[in-house]
């Protein structure tokens, strides 16, 4: 995934991204729907480049990424303290994520789709971290099927709080913007 850090919204991404979904409740391969950056056409799902998104919502994210540059800047630059960043190992689930809540927002999907769309997110965020921690050095198979549970236990933190507080936000009333015509 290539993209690039914004101001208003979070990342923007410079090259389109095709997800595999099976939406449950779309009962017809030759459902499609298409919305500005976004584009579900034969259970494929094409973010399109330019389409910006604001990460992971993870619950005082840019507090304890403040913190994390204050206790660095107090270690006068020592990286005792990495900088804390919410969405270092789920940026294409996050993608993914907003994408498709964006098109339940909208109407254009139903909300019984959320709970798969969720699942998806959860198991995206495995595969990334799992990815990332893999390139970065050969380990035993013992150390991985450790961080591996690890990394599910994060995952499943994650998808709970999906499932426990994310609903209410992908309602229609939340839709960004009034279309109007003159």
């Amino acid at each position: 995934m290539l993209y690039r850090e914004l101001s208003k919204y979070k990342y923007g991404l410079l090259v389109d991204e095709i997800f595999d979904v099976d939406l449950p409740d779309i009962h017809s391969d030759s459902f499609n729907e298409s919305f500005p950056y976004i584009s579900l056409k034969d259970k494929v799902l094409t973010v399109l480049y330019s389409y910006a998104w604001n990460g992971s919502s993870v619950p005082f994210k840019k507090r304890l990424r403040e913190l994390s540059i204050v206790i660095r800047i107090f270690t006068i630059g020592i990286p005792i303290v990495p900088i804390y960043d919410a969405d270092k190992w789920c940026k294409i689930a996050s993608l993914f994520h907003d994408a498709v809540c964006q098109l339940i927002r909208e109407g254009l999907l139903p909300m019984s789709v959320k709970e798969y769309v969720d699942k998806y997110y959860r198991n995206l965020c495995i595969i990334e971290r799992m990815k990332k921690w893999e390139a970065l050095k050969p380990r035993t198979y013992k150390q991985i099927l450790s961080y591996k549970k690890k990394v599910v236990r994060w995952a499943d933190r994650r998808y709970w709080a999906l499932r426990k507080f994310g609903d209410k936000y992908v309602q229609e009333k939340y839709a960004k913007g009034k279309i109007l015509e003159v």
